[in-house]
């Protein structure tokens, strides 16, 4: 059979099933979009529980808010001790696995369950500093030529040779890189780098942000990170 005829084929079959064709479509999408919400549903409160297993001794109970279009979560955690953070806020961002599409594209748009972590101080950071994946390096770049207030003063700076083949490390104070991320610091990083997309540290917001692959296993290992980070800026540096 030509391709002509094959396309003579379906068009025939299109017009005399087309209607069957498209209502069955419809419903194989309804039924998938409520399979993947449970399945979403299951994921998030798994994400929950690694949550307050891992900040169980650090803050009081975790209190926890749904995002618009229930993809996700937002959690809230005050400190017991206020010494280093004030509270700690994650958002959860969930692949859009109730539509049947996500597992079409996923292998293209490489769709992942995001994890942010907005660790909030009551220590001022002494600079700002951005460390993103090597990869995401021209994009940044791109940012500080289309936003020059923010990243103005924004330098790159060189730590050693296996770090900087991985993360690219900027701040708007250089000097004081490696007091804030000393070897060990950025070894642990560099131990992470699979799971980490961004680090911030917000000089004027007094915050430590992390962003990275949320799953069971990563998120005590993220939340960690932002641990040790402001632990870091503790010892080191005080108004």
């Amino acid at each position: 059979m030509s391709i002509l005829d094959t396309l003579e084929w379906l068009s025939e079959l299109l017009e005399v099933y087309g209607l069957q064709v498209v209502f069955v479509f419809a419903v194989a999408f309804v039924i998938w979009y409520f399979v993947g919400s449970w399945i979403n549903l299951k994921i998030a409160r798994r994400y929950a529980r690694a949550i307050e297993g891992s900040m169980e001794t650090r803050s009081l109970p975790v209190k926890y808010r749904r995002i618009s279009g229930g993809r996700g979560f937002r959690a809230l955690c005050l400190m017991r001790d206020k010494e280093i953070f004030e509270r700690m806020e994650i958002a959860i961002n969930l692949a859009d696995r109730d539509n049947v599409m996500h597992y079409v594209l996923s292998p293209i748009t490489r769709d992942e369950d995001r994890f942010l972590c907005w660790a909030f101080m009551n220590i001022k950071p002494p600079s700002n500093i951005e460390i993103i994946p090597k990869k995401r390096t021209e994009a940044f770049y791109k940012s500080m030529r289309k936003y020059p207030e923010k990243y103005g003063k924004f330098k790159l700076c060189k730590v050693d040779e296996t770090f900087d083949d991985e993360f690219s490390m900027f701040a708007d104070d250089d000097k004081i890189i490696s007091k804030i991320f000393p070897k060990k610091m950025c070894d642990h990083i560099l131990g992470m780098k699979k799971l980490i997309r961004n680090i911030s540290v917000i000089k004027g917001e007094d915050f430590i942000r992390v962003v990275g692959v949320a799953s069971e296993k990563n998120i005590p290992l993220l939340l960690d990170l932002a641990w040790k980070i402001g632990e870091c800026l503790a010892y080191r540096y005080r108004d």
